[in-house]
């Protein structure tokens, strides 16, 4: 599977887009890197996100890792994730609104999804909703 059908996985759970995974190779093993606020407030989303992961046939230690960072606030912490998640070579990050703007201007080469974006065209996120462009993409409300 290729690195662009694995983001439209991802993708489509965050949007709610129906979309099959098609079989990994053994050993081929995809890493999502997840940059949230607070894991309790998060803890309700990322059991939805690996429950469905795992309905599209990703398994957490089979075919699949997710690393979990909790900024906690603190903005700092997010470039910091950032920086690890680069030096890592995550497949994609995961995250939320307000840190977006800090991966954007850090992170160029890994695609960035976020969970929920308010006004993400008028903000600089992306270009437009149909084509966001870049690397950044995600569901606004």
């Amino acid at each position: 599977m290729e690195r662009r059908e694995f983001i439209k996985i991802v993708c489509g759970f965050v949007g709610a887009w129906p979309l099959r995974a098609q079989a990994q190779q053994p050993g081929n093993q995809r890493l999502i890197g997840v940059i949230g606020a607070d894991a309790t407030a998060w803890g309700p989303w990322t059991v939805a996100l690996t429950a469905r992961l795992r309905e599209l046939g990703w398994g957490e230690g089979d075919n699949l890792a997710i690393e979990y960072r909790w900024a906690q606030g603190r903005s700092d912490r997010v470039s910091e994730f950032a920086a690890e998640f680069e030096r890592r070579k995550v497949d994609v990050i995961v995250t939320y609104g307000a840190a977006v703007t800090i991966l954007k201007q850090t992170i160029t080469s890994i695609p960035i999804v976020f969970a929920v974006g308010f006004d993400p065209v008028r903000s600089g996120l992306v270009q437009s909703l149909s084509r966001p462009a870049g690397n950044v993409t995600g569901v606004s409300i």
